[in-house]
């Protein structure tokens, strides 16, 4: 009977060692399986980290280099740079260096353009160049001094973040060197997919390089000016009679860039970034611009009536930009009942679409 109880508690003892044992196993390779799991998430992390170093490295060339390699400017290349009033005769798709005066900022439209600090912040994707300086005024360039856009959204990657006038002032009014592709830009002649932007402070400004007030300046060096207001009577001969009559397109074409004009003619089409798109009827599309001719024929073609190849009896008219006045009451998009329309439109010279138009529109007067 004593060694039936001595065998009972001694298989009881080597059941508690056995569980005690088996436990102890589950454990030790549980805490197997962590450290395991451990040294994995560490080689996880760190093939993590590698990555992300990598890509790092990647962005930062990207950042550089964009699309293509950012260039500097050669010696050769300044020595043969084109001013901003030369640089408009230049073929479009032309690579070129132009210098001029750092001297404005705008987005999406020369219309919304800024020249004088502080810029709006939204203002970083175009800055715009002249031969002259700014005086700080909100119109100084009004008296015939062409202007030129310059594109930084699609610039070498690292130029926008440079070079943008929101956010560094400092270089307003500064010359500058400035390498890319001629191409028309915000409805005129501009610059886009810039490859390098030197500033030069070694550059000394000139008499004619300085800001100049409108009221400085003379007709003789912007060429004729054509008032709103009345002028005082002259004599039947004299050619400034025939500055405060309308012009018609025909005329209008032959004044030069930069100077007040008024025209009387028919809305013809409407369009958007390029004559080529011209809508002649509707439904219209484009709210962007207004098209004027001196005559229509509906019982002809566009094509039969007006030259769509180089525009010379189109006259397109910036309405400037969404949500202002002009373009909300004269689109024909909102407004088709104005197709056809006789109107007398105030405002500046200028090529645009590759073509004379209109642009900084004063008013506009519907003819009965």
């Amino acid at each position: 009977m004593v060694n039936s109880d001595l065998s009972g508690a001694k298989l009881g003892n080597n059941l508690v060692k056995s569980k005690f044992f088996y436990y102890f196993f589950c454990c030790e390779s549980f805490f197997n399986y962590l450290r395991t799991m451990k040294r994995i998430n560490n080689i996880l992390l760190l093939l993590i980290v590698l990555l992300l170093a990598g890509c790092e490295k990647e962005l930062a060339k990207e950042e550089a280099t964009g699309d293509g390699e950012t260039t500097g400017i050669t010696a050769e290349q300044k020595a043969n740079a084109l001013t901003i009033s030369e640089v408009i005769k230049a073929k479009d798709g032309t690579q070129i260096c132009v210098k001029g005066f750092l001297v404005g900022a705008t987005k999406q439209s020369m219309s919304n353009a800024e020249f004088s600090p502080s810029f709006n912040k939204d203002y970083t994707t175009a800055i715009v160049l002249a031969d002259r300086q700014s005086d700080g005024t909100e119109k100084p360039f009004s008296n015939g001094v062409v202007l030129f856009p310059v594109c930084l959204t699609d610039a070498a990657k690292g130029i926008r973040e440079a070079y943008n006038l929101p956010n560094h002032e400092d270089y307003w009014n500064r010359f500058v060197y400035i390498t890319g592709t001629k191409e028309g830009y915000m409805s005129l002649d501009g610059l886009k997919k810039v490859k390098a932007i030197e500033i030069d402070d070694s550059h000394v400004v000139t008499d004619e390089e300085k800001a100049t007030t409108s009221e400085e300046e003379t007709e003789e060096s912007v060429g004729p000016t054509i008032p709103v207001d009345p002028v005082e009577p002259v004599e039947p001969n004299n050619p400034k009679e025939s500055e405060t009559q309308p012009l018609t397109v025909a005329e209008a074409k032959n004044i030069p860039a930069q100077t007040r004009v008024i025209v009387e003619a028919y809305i013809v089409a409407s369009t958007a970034d390029k004559m080529e798109n011209c809508e002649f009827e509707a439904p219209f599309n484009f709210s962007n611009y207004i098209v004027l001719a001196d005559n229509y024929d509906n019982d002809k073609e566009p094509s039969a009536q007006y030259d769509l190849q180089t525009y010379t009896d189109l006259y397109p008219i910036d309405l400037g930009a969404k949500g202002k006045s002009l373009r909300n009451n004269y689109n024909l998009v909102d407004h088709p009942k104005l197709h056809k329309q006789k109107v007398r439109i105030t405002g500046k010279s200028v090529y645009q679409l590759m073509t004379m138009g209109l642009y900084e529109v004063e008013e506009i007067f519907i003819i009965p």
